[in-house]
């Protein structure tokens, strides 16, 4: 006789492991919901835990939000264009920090950089978005300005 297991225990052996992972992982799945549930209005939130901005349109009627949306079209390219002049200041930024010898006056510079493409990304958003709300009814500029609860 050997005091090899069987094939078939072997099989088993290996589903069994592999049923109580999947159990403890199901497990941590439902104790993850129970413990920190996430309700529609913090599903989707901004650095202060209220909805993002992006979300708030997604949530207005469909004919509203269509009507927003064909007006803020005119305004993607600039937008698009000054997100990527940003992304270009906060690699240069990035660059600036690692560079070796440290250069202070030159990572002050980047960050000047970063905050003048900043400002002006967020001003072109403003600005087309100030244009845009003209075409929405007053309820839902209504249901936009509603503010949202926190985490």
């Amino acid at each position: 006789m050997t005091d090899r297991p069987s094939r078939a225990t072997a099989w088993l052996s290996g589903l069994l492991l592999i049923s109580v992972a999947f159990n403890c992982l199901l497990i941590g799945v439902v104790a993850g919901r129970l413990l920190w549930p996430r309700d529609e209005a913090t599903a989707v939130t901004g650095g202060d835990g209220s909805l993002t901005f992006g979300e708030r349109v997604r949530r207005l009627p469909p004919t509203e939000r269509d009507k927003f949306q064909a007006a803020m079209q005119p305004h993607r390219p600039a937008i698009r264009a000054a997100r990527e002049e940003l992304a270009t200041a906060r690699a240069q930024f990035r660059e600036a920090l690692r560079h070796e010898p440290y250069d202070a006056a030159a990572l002050l510079q980047a960050m000047a950089a970063m905050r003048a493409k900043n400002a002006l990304l967020q001003q072109r958003i403003q600005e087309a978005s100030a244009q845009a709300f003209a075409v929405l009814s007053p309820q839902s500029r209504e249901q936009l300005s509603r503010p949202y609860p926190r985490r």
